[in-house]
């Protein structure tokens, strides 16, 4: 993270240095060290550089901004500085949250808030503190003694876990950012260094993150409550990763529902996205895969799409529509992902308070949703790469993606044209580009 950033920053030390005197980490440097080196204030040296939280972790070949002295002229640019929550970063789960206090939590005292997050878990944690279970609240005798001691038990943890809050939200607030870094090696090195940081965290609250996540949404949202709520009746189980977890299993996805299981990153549940409602219909979709089963006739498909979208609370119509874009599409994500994709305009829709699509307005967005997902389906699985690829390849590869187009509706209203491979290549991906394009959405989604 970095709140002030430095304009016209390059990787490299030259560029660096244009912006005035740096110094280039080492392991084991801090701030308090530095600042004793160059013979000026900690005081100082923190708010030439607002983004480093903990003064005791400095990154190896992050570049530091070294403040001018008092009686000499000032030799870098001046940064507006705002403070920060002074993070201890634990080495693990269950250290003290604080650091200098001036609230018995952690934090400056008297900063202004750089972080809702962080405000939030110190005031549940306040909240908790402040009214502990009371032996007069309970009934008296043994059952009333069970009773009490099983409220101070769920209290205690609920208290562990508010504070394991806390640092989890000082600890995200030093995320490493890459222009505060001479190389892009180092700054990689240092993302790892603190995703193995913060990873202990996010496997700890995990649970709760997804709880709240599902509460706030569904709250924001109507079509995301119904999903959820589905998702849930179905038994839909949900395994929420840390981020490095999640990256070593399932690198470059943000979310993945494997059979009916979905698996989440927690970044997922805190970037804004609605990746879990995504793959929760992924879920539902799989266990009514009949929508889409070719074997059946259009009108049984239509009336189980019907039935499942009435069931759950979303408009039927929409069943019905999903159906017939999709027809002769079989059992594929595909079809999935028309219907994801309208679910993302939705809650957008819903959570920006915007009033619903009218029917006609329904009936164009599942018609273009289809074509975007169909021409994406190829670009992804044929033409992705094909330019590296030997002659005789390319000439494989466009005759996959022609016959993939050509299976669907959508394909064969927009077929491409030429005599030639070079002409049949470009013309192909021409049409492809121009039904994947996220711009003719903009109209629905305001």
């Amino acid at each position: 993270m970095s709140i002030a950033p430095v304009s016209a920053v390059r990787y490299g030390s030259d560029a660096l240095a244009e912006q005035g005197q740096i110094h280039v980490a080492q392991r084991g440097d801090t701030l308090p060290a530095i600042a004793e080196k160059f013979g000026v204030s900690a005081t100082d040296l923190a708010a030439a550089n607002p983004a480093i939280v903990n003064p005791e972790v400095i990154y190896p070949d992050q570049a530091i901004r070294i403040p001018a002295r008092a009686d000499s002229a000032r030799v870098v640019d001046a940064q507006p500085y705002y403070p920060e929550p002074n993070d201890p970063a634990p080495p693990g789960v269950g250290g003290a949250a604080g650091g200098a206090t001036g609230n018995g939590i952690g934090g400056v005292a008297g900063a202004p808030s750089v972080s809702p997050g962080l405000d939030a878990a110190k005031q549940r944690l306040r909240d908790l503190e402040a009214n502990p279970p009371k032996r007069e609240d309970f009934p008296g005798g043994i059952f009333g003694s069970f009773a009490y001691d099983f409220a101070k038990t769920l209290h205690a943890g609920q208290v562990k876990t508010a504070k394991l809050e806390v640092e989890y939200e000082q600890l995200k607030l030093g995320e490493p950012d890459p222009r505060d870094f001479v190389s892009t090696d180092a700054y990689e090195q240092a993302k790892a260094d603190y995703q193995a940081r913060i990873a202990p965290y996010q496997e700890a609250l995990g649970p709760v993150l997804l709880e709240r996540y599902e509460a706030k949404s569904a709250q924001a949202s109507p079509t995301a409550a119904k999903i959820l709520a589905e998702a849930k009746r179905l038994g839909v189980p949900v395994t929420v990763l840390s981020d490095e977890e999640y990256q070593k299993r399932y690198p470059g996805t943000g979310g993945v529902t494997v059979g009916d299981h979905v698996y989440l990153p927690v970044s997922s549940l805190e970037d804004g996205s609605d990746t879990l409602e995504h793959e929760a219909m992924h879920a539902i979709l799989g266990r009514n895969g009949e929508i889409f089963d070719t074997s059946r006739p259009i009108d049984e498909r239509v009336d189980k799409a019907r039935a499942l979208f009435g069931n759950m609370g979303l408009n039927p119509d929409d069943g019905e529509r999903l159906a017939r874009v999709t027809d002769g599409w079989g059992q594929s994500e595909r079809g999935d992902h028309v219907q994801t994709f309208v679910d993302s305009i939705d809650i957008g829709r819903e959570k920006a308070g915007l009033p619903p699509l009218s029917p006609q307005q329904r009936d164009e967005l599942y018609s273009l949703a289809a074509i975007r997902e169909a021409a994406l389906d190829v670009q992804r699985k044929s033409l992705d790469g094909i330019e590296s690829k030997s002659p005789e390849e390319q000439k494989k590869l466009l005759a996959e993606a022609e016959e993939t187009w050509a299976n669907t509706a959508q394909g064969r209203a927009n077929p491409p044209s030429g005599d030639t491979f070079e002409e049949r290549l470009a013309s192909l991906k021409g049409i492809l580009q121009r039904c994947a394009d996220e711009g003719q959405f903009a109209k629905f989604k305001s």
